[in-house]
Protein backbone atom coordinates (compact mmCIF):
# COMPACT_ATOMS: atom_id res chain seq x y z
CA UNK A 1 0.00 0.00 0.00
CA UNK A 2 1.22 3.52 -1.13
CA UNK A 3 0.92 6.71 1.35
CA UNK A 4 0.88 10.21 -0.11
CA UNK A 5 1.48 12.96 2.16
CA UNK A 6 3.88 15.55 3.08
CA UNK A 7 7.36 14.85 4.52
CA UNK A 8 7.58 16.59 8.06
CA UNK A 9 10.84 17.80 7.16
CA UNK A 10 10.52 20.09 4.36
CA UNK A 11 7.05 20.11 3.48
CA UNK A 12 7.09 18.38 0.05
CA UNK A 13 5.40 15.52 -1.51
CA UNK A 14 6.35 12.28 0.05
CA UNK A 15 5.28 8.59 -1.18
CA UNK A 16 6.38 6.10 1.39
CA UNK A 17 5.37 2.18 1.12
CA UNK A 18 3.57 0.15 3.78
CA UNK A 19 4.48 -3.53 3.28
CA UNK A 20 1.42 -4.62 5.77
CA UNK A 21 -1.36 -3.41 3.65
CA UNK A 22 -2.09 -1.07 6.66
CA UNK A 23 -2.56 -3.88 9.61
CA UNK A 24 -0.96 -2.39 12.91
CA UNK A 25 2.93 -3.06 13.21
CA UNK A 26 2.74 -3.73 17.18
CA UNK A 27 3.38 -7.19 18.73
CA UNK A 28 1.72 -7.68 21.37
CA UNK A 29 4.02 -10.30 22.76
CA UNK A 30 6.27 -6.83 23.10
CA UNK A 31 4.02 -4.77 23.95
CA UNK A 32 2.54 -5.90 27.33
CA UNK A 33 5.96 -7.04 29.12
CA UNK A 34 6.80 -5.64 32.28
CA UNK A 35 9.52 -2.90 32.34
CA UNK A 36 12.85 -5.12 34.08
CA UNK A 37 13.08 -4.01 37.57
CA UNK A 38 16.42 -1.71 38.34
CA UNK A 39 19.12 -3.09 41.13
CA UNK A 40 18.60 -1.54 44.21
CA UNK A 41 22.08 -0.62 44.96
CA UNK A 42 21.77 3.07 46.98
CA UNK A 43 18.41 1.64 48.57
CA UNK A 44 18.14 3.71 52.12
CA UNK A 45 20.32 6.00 51.24
CA UNK A 46 19.95 9.85 51.44
CA UNK A 47 22.12 12.09 49.44
CA UNK A 48 23.11 16.00 48.76
CA UNK A 49 24.21 17.22 45.60
CA UNK A 50 26.32 19.74 46.20
CA UNK A 51 28.43 22.50 44.22
CA UNK A 52 30.07 21.30 41.21
CA UNK A 53 29.55 18.08 39.34
CA UNK A 54 31.00 16.79 36.26
CA UNK A 55 26.93 15.42 35.09
CA UNK A 56 24.49 16.54 37.45
CA UNK A 57 21.61 15.03 35.46
CA UNK A 58 23.00 11.69 35.56
CA UNK A 59 24.22 11.80 39.34
CA UNK A 60 20.72 12.28 40.35
CA UNK A 61 19.05 9.96 38.07
CA UNK A 62 21.31 6.95 38.82
CA UNK A 63 20.66 7.41 42.43
CA UNK A 64 17.13 7.62 41.99
CA UNK A 65 17.06 4.68 39.65
CA UNK A 66 19.02 2.74 42.15
CA UNK A 67 16.47 3.25 45.06
CA UNK A 68 18.43 6.26 46.88
CA UNK A 69 16.92 9.24 47.50
CA UNK A 70 17.98 12.67 46.68
CA UNK A 71 17.35 15.89 49.24
CA UNK A 72 17.08 19.54 48.06
CA UNK A 73 18.46 20.89 50.91
CA UNK A 74 21.05 19.67 53.46
CA UNK A 75 19.03 17.91 56.45
CA UNK A 76 19.58 15.82 59.13
CA UNK A 77 18.77 12.42 56.94
CA UNK A 78 21.36 13.35 54.27
CA UNK A 79 24.18 10.55 54.58
CA UNK A 80 26.34 11.28 51.76
CA UNK A 81 27.24 14.69 50.21
CA UNK A 82 28.27 14.23 46.27
CA UNK A 83 30.07 16.80 44.89
CA UNK A 84 33.31 17.13 42.63
CA UNK A 85 35.15 20.18 44.69
CA UNK A 86 37.36 20.03 47.24
CA UNK A 87 37.44 20.06 50.86
CA UNK A 88 36.51 23.42 52.24
CA UNK A 89 34.79 25.42 55.45
CA UNK A 90 30.98 24.22 54.33
CA UNK A 91 32.40 20.56 54.47
CA UNK A 92 33.62 21.72 58.57
CA UNK A 93 30.24 23.00 59.20
CA UNK A 94 28.10 20.74 57.03
CA UNK A 95 30.13 17.77 59.81
CA UNK A 96 29.52 20.11 62.91
CA UNK A 97 25.41 19.88 62.34
CA UNK A 98 25.79 16.21 61.09
CA UNK A 99 28.95 14.58 61.66
CA UNK A 100 27.35 10.80 60.14
CA UNK A 101 27.75 12.82 56.77
CA UNK A 102 30.58 11.26 54.26
CA UNK A 103 31.80 13.62 51.57
CA UNK A 104 32.20 11.49 48.13
CA UNK A 105 33.24 12.52 44.29
CA UNK A 106 30.58 11.90 41.84
CA UNK A 107 32.78 9.13 40.38
CA UNK A 108 31.23 6.95 42.84
CA UNK A 109 27.58 7.10 41.50
CA UNK A 110 28.76 7.00 37.78
CA UNK A 111 30.93 3.61 38.81
CA UNK A 112 28.12 2.16 40.29
CA UNK A 113 26.37 2.78 37.47
CA UNK A 114 29.13 1.38 34.80
CA UNK A 115 29.95 -1.79 36.75
CA UNK A 116 26.66 -2.65 37.79
CA UNK A 117 26.92 -3.48 40.98
CA UNK A 118 27.27 -1.73 44.97
CA UNK A 119 30.99 -0.48 45.22
CA UNK A 120 32.37 0.81 48.18
CA UNK A 121 32.60 4.53 48.37
CA UNK A 122 35.92 5.15 50.05
CA UNK A 123 38.03 5.38 47.00
CA UNK A 124 35.88 8.67 46.11
CA UNK A 125 35.54 9.94 49.50
CA UNK A 126 36.80 13.40 50.13
CA UNK A 127 38.61 14.58 53.15
CA UNK A 128 40.50 17.75 54.32
CA UNK A 129 43.63 18.21 52.97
Amino acid sequence: MLTIGKSPANGKRAVTKNSNNGASTSNPQTTKRPLPELPDYLLDKVFFLYGTLTDRRSVYRYIHAYGGQVEEYMCDEVQYVITDDTWDDNFDSALNDNPNLTFVKSKWISEIHTKQKYIPHQKYAIVPE
